[in-house]
């Protein structure tokens, strides 16, 4: 059991060393598609959350909306990402995958594959517990931000 500032000390150093392995699977996901691993991150939410649009995909990534958006748009260059604009609100922009990159590409196969080789060899328990206790730091940390 840690003591004091050990604690914060270690839990840096874990998710230093977590960051880069991520980044480093991620890296090689996105190499594959011809991407960057920050593209791949916006490509991985744009799937994940069927027409999302430009604001929400910039909360869910932490990221500036104007970084989001030339983001956006390189994927949309590669023809990778479709950016509407709804008949019903022209102030919103939703995104989506293009079907021609689905059809070509198996996304569901890469995010499995990334899954298998970041957390395949952890028991489902682990795993459930290791997200259970990074959503109570962040709940935490959110919390003392607003204080």
């Amino acid at each position: 059991m840690c003591k004091g500032t050990n604690c914060i000390h270690k839990i840096m150093n874990l998710l230093r060393v977590i960051q880069g392995s991520l980044n480093g699977h991620i890296e090689s996901s996105a190499e594959n598609l011809g991407i960057t691993t920050s593209q791949f991150m916006v490509m991985f939410e744009i799937y994940n959350n069927k027409d999302i649009s430009l604001i929400e995909l910039s909360e869910k990534l932490d990221l500036p909306k104007s970084s989001v958006s030339r983001l956006v748009d390189q994927l949309v260059n590669k023809e990778i990402v479709i950016r509407e604009i709804p008949k019903e609100n022209r102030r919103t922009v939703k995104l989506s995958i293009s079907p021609e990159f689905l059809k070509s590409t198996d996304v569901c196969n890469i995010t499995s594959e990334l899954n298998e080789s970041i957390i395949g060899d952890l028991e489902p328990q682990k795993t459930e517990a290791i997200i259970s206790a990074l959503e109570d730091l962040i709940l935490v940390l959110k919390k003392k931000s607003t204080n």
